[in-house]
């Protein structure tokens, strides 16, 4: 079976102890100006225990439908991204993995939950991204998209989270805390121009 490392995760706690179980950190729910398919979920394991298979564990309910997961072992600490398409990020796997979003993530907003199999039908049991309604954050304007990205841990609320500096977000990297623009973002024409990913 895959594993999946550990790989770098900034953290900035200043809120309370980081959940149980894994966490959905990042959420690119408009795509980019190259493609409205390049939509892509981070998950992260953020415990000191290994999740031995992510599938047969956890779903993510997305809407109203239940995606299965990819049978993987999720390292203590360890991230996945999960693709819509290969485009979608400039990582490779074992790091990102395609799955199906069905007709894609709703730019309005729609319930999105990373749940253990056996109590899928119970919120109070999962890891709340969005409970349905508009997204906490982020953005799908046209000219001006942007991740949302989690910057409390341990918490579901709205205040959890921001949205990203650009469209491009932070794939692979969880940054929990302010996001901070890299040098050059949010000047001059406008945002998520110039090379790099950026935070």
């Amino acid at each position: 079976m895959l594993r999946l490392l550990p790989i770098v995760v900034a953290f900035t706690l200043s809120a309370g102890a980081v959940r149980a179980g894994p966490l959905i950190t990042e959420v690119t729910f408009a795509g980019t100006a190259a493609s409205s398919s390049d939509e892509w979920i981070e998950i992260h394991n953020p415990d000191a225990d290994d999740i031995a298979d992510l599938g047969a564990a956890f779903k993510l309910l997305q809407g109203t439908t239940e995606r299965a997961l990819p049978n993987i072992v999720l390292e203590a600490g360890a991230t996945i991204v999960l693709e819509r398409q290969a485009s979608a990020t400039v990582l490779e796997p074992p790091v990102a993995t395609l799955m199906s979003f069905g007709s894609g993530l709703t730019n309005t907003g729609q319930v999105l939950r990373l749940c253990p199999v056996a109590t899928v039908a119970e919120p109070l049991t999962c890891d709340v991204a969005n409970p349905g309604g508009p997204w906490f954050a982020g953005s799908a304007a046209t000219t001006g998209r942007k991740t949302m990205q989690r910057i409390d841990p341990a918490s579901q609320l709205a205040a959890a989270w921001t949205s990203g500096a650009n469209e491009l977000g932070n794939p692979g990297v969880v940054v929990f805390g302010p996001v901070i623009p890299t040098e050059g973002e949010g000047e001059g024409e406008g945002e998520g121009e110039g090379e790099g990913e950026g935070e």
